[in-house]
């Protein structure tokens, strides 16, 4: 009884253990199986009629906000990054100038409100 049990345990074992899972859900599937349809998508501009070159430039749009988004937050983390920056070495420095920290700070500000500025002008001509 122990050998069988041993070579249960040794089959079962985690290179078995997935095929057993696949298995598994294969027969739940089969068990369980319904007509399956496609889901239907609605994309503005994009219609039953729309060709191939329509698409493109629609998902291509699409894509250009999503890169234009990700910019602007990337511009706010560097933003973020700089002045926390700023802040820990004159805390660690503590010779009294905060003039390089503020110029910094305002720097990185300045900046995020720029890319933030142009990403919204071109994100107007996108739509």
């Amino acid at each position: 009884m122990a050998r069988l049990r041993a070579q249960f345990q040794r089959w079962v074992s985690l290179f078995n253990l997935p095929l057993l899972l696949l298995v598994g859900l294969f027969s739940i599937n089969a068990a369980y199986a319904q007509d399956i349809t496609m889901p239907e998508i609605d994309i503005d501009g994009i219609d039953e009629d729309s060709d191939g070159a329509d698409i493109l430039i629609i998902i291509l749009k699409f894509l250009g906000k999503i890169a234009i988004w990700g910019a602007m937050l990337y511009a706010g983390f560097v933003a973020l990054k700089t002045i926390l920056k700023s802040w820990n070495e004159q805390k660690s420095n503590d010779q009294g100038r905060w003039g390089a920290v503020i110029g910094d700070s305002l720097g990185s500000v300045v900046m995020v409100i720029f890319v933030i500025a142009v990403g919204t002008w071109v994100l107007r001509f996108m739509s």
